[in-house]
């Protein structure tokens, strides 16, 4: 009897493993695709980096698999239509994926231009089905590359222009390196490289689109000519660089049109309707300064300085170029946060030595103390504890007060000079434990702290 339950288990598991193969309803007419298998005339450094490429470019994906089972595929074969449509399967079924689904001559076509941007102008493609029994198929693909192209040289514009000086100046720090293989990304990456050193000269309105390399492969064994263009369709306003004229600041900006007043300090406005800021508190923070060149790098250091305050909860910024000038003014939009917060939060406490107890801290912010965007928090703790010793109650008490103010800056400030574009931080702290009693010992005590950051 028990022989009998354990040939019936075993075949009831053996037919569940063949189940969750997941060829239930394929044929050999249409085999499940299984995946792929590349060969490539190519040194194990080259297979190694040109390999992910490759795979990238293979799709579809097979069917996934644990060990020999594809039990997503299996549930899809068991499952009704009307099953299938339910929410509930339909990120836990998958059909399976047919030979008939895939296109092996646009793959072969896609290696092909991946190959051409690596360098390797000349390449052949081919790729053969490969049956894995009867219901089974994969696609072997074979690829023969021939000697990849490499820079002779690499050419930049005369300095005829503001801009052409400009690209000339930095050649030196080309990423396009003599007898390096030419890659797609490598001249990507040479456009990125110029086009950030154009924005912290003043070109905003550059783009890197508007650089052309132009490679000539003619001449040479395998070797490349590579030249640095503008392109002729590149727009005026791009081939100028912008100086900073003037700098709004709405330090509370909204949406409806309300009433403001507008201060002025030197080429800084002012836009406020409660003037919640000061300007000179703002200004140390606004690295575009007018009369200046625009840069990329001040622009961010602006617009992090800026969110970084306790005050402000966003910050934005915006250019207006002036008609017929090469010149710009920026306007800072600003969205603040509540000046005021409160909270409380409740604990308890458990010590080795038998003392435990609730204890609660209040707090108290101002984000804006003296419209400088200093933040002072004003924290009151307290506890209750109570130890059991034989029988015995030793009850202990603590009260205290923490009072901590942060300046957005360095104070004393003749003590300090930085050029550190980021937000210096003054922390000064004081704590008083109002009353403190453990075990019948009282102890009144301040401490302080005052740091930099």
């Amino acid at each position: 009897m028990i022989r009998s339950i354990t040939y019936r288990l075993i075949l009831l598991s053996g037919l569940l493993v063949t189940g969750c193969t997941g060829l239930k309803n394929i044929s050999s007419r249409d085999p499940l695709y299984i995946g792929h298998e590349i060969n490539i005339s190519a040194k194990d450094a080259q297979k190694k980096k040109l390999i992910p490429i490759i795979k990238d470019v293979m799709k579809p994906k097979p069917n996934t698999r644990f060990l020999w089972m594809r039990p997503a595929v299996a549930r899809n074969n068991m499952l009704s239509d009307k099953a299938k449509k339910k929410k509930f399967w339909r990120n836990k079924i998958t059909s399976p994926v047919l030979l008939s689904h895939t296109s092996p001559a646009q793959i072969s076509a896609a290696i092909q231009n991946r190959m051409f941007h690596q360098g390797y102008f000349h390449n052949t493609v081919a790729f053969d089905t490969v049956r894995v029994g009867q219901r089974k198929a994969k696609y072997k693909y074979t690829i023969a590359l021939r000697e990849p192209y490499r820079f002779e040289s690499i050419g930049f514009p005369k300095p005829m222009s503001d801009l052409t000086q400009k690209i000339n100046s930095s050649r030196q720090e080309s990423l396009l390196k003599k007898g390096d293989i030419y890659t797609l990304e490598a001249v990507k990456n040479e456009r990125l490289r110029i086009d950030r050193n154009l924005k912290e000269s003043g070109y905003i309105y550059f783009n890197p689109e508007f650089i052309s390399v132009k490679a000539d492969s003619v001449s040479g064994d395998h070797q490349i000519n590579a030249e640095v263009t503008i392109k002729p369709e590149t727009p005026p306003e791009s081939r100028k660089p912008y100086t900073i004229r003037k700098v709004f600041i709405h330090d509370d900006h909204v949406l409806d049109n309300t009433l403001t007043d507008t201060l002025r300090f030197d080429n800084y406005y002012l836009i406020s309707q409660h003037k919640a800021l000061k300007v000179n508190a703002l200004q140390q923070g606004i690295f575009l300064k007018p009369g200046e060149l625009y840069s990329r790098s001040n622009y961010m250091h602006t617009i992090r300085y800026m969110n970084e305050l306790p005050i402000i909860r966003n910050a934005n910024i915006k250019f207006l170029p002036q008609a017929n000038t090469d010149s710009l003014d920026v306007v800072l939009y600003l969205s603040l946060r509540k000046r005021y917060a409160y909270s409380a939060e409740f604990n308890a406490i458990f010590r080795s030595t038998n003392y435990f107890g609730p204890g609660v801290v209040f707090s108290y912010t101002d984000r804006n103390r003296n419209r400088g965007s200093e933040m002072l928090k004003i924290n009151l703790r307290g506890r209750v504890e109570v130890q059991i010793v034989d029988g015995e109650i030793n009850p202990a008490y603590e009260l205290g007060l923490e009072v901590n103010y942060r300046l957005p800056r360095f104070y004393p400030a003749f003590l300090f000079n930085t050029a550190k574009k980021s937000l210096p931080k003054t922390n000064i702290s004081v704590g008083y434990n109002l009353f403190n009693r453990l075990d019948l010992y009282r102890l009144n005590s301040v401490f302080t702290n005052f740091g930099y950051r």
